[in-house]
């Protein structure tokens, strides 16, 4: 028998404190399991910070959470 797919996402922010509420904001509410480590992404002038998590729940029921409390400064990928 096979193992399910894990599920992950990539949350992404222009800030690296928004990312760290966001992060916060869903492990709270029980919305994500692990978090993987933060990284930069772009370059020096459009730099942003990602990073992957495991998900309890769905992936779009993620990215309702964070949209409901964060609006556009975070995004679920």
């Amino acid at each position: 028998m096979k193992k399910p797919k894990a599920r992950t996402a990539t949350i992404v922010a222009a800030y690296l404190s928004d990312l760290q509420l966001g992060l916060r904001w869903a492990r709270s509410n029980k919305a994500i399991k692990s978090v993987g480590k933060i990284r930069e992404i772009g370059s020096k002038s459009g730099k942003r910070y990602a990073v992957k998590v495991r998900v309890r729940t769905s992936k779009q029921d993620l990215r309702n959470l964070i949209k409901d409390r964060f609006g556009s400064f975070i995004n679920v990928v």
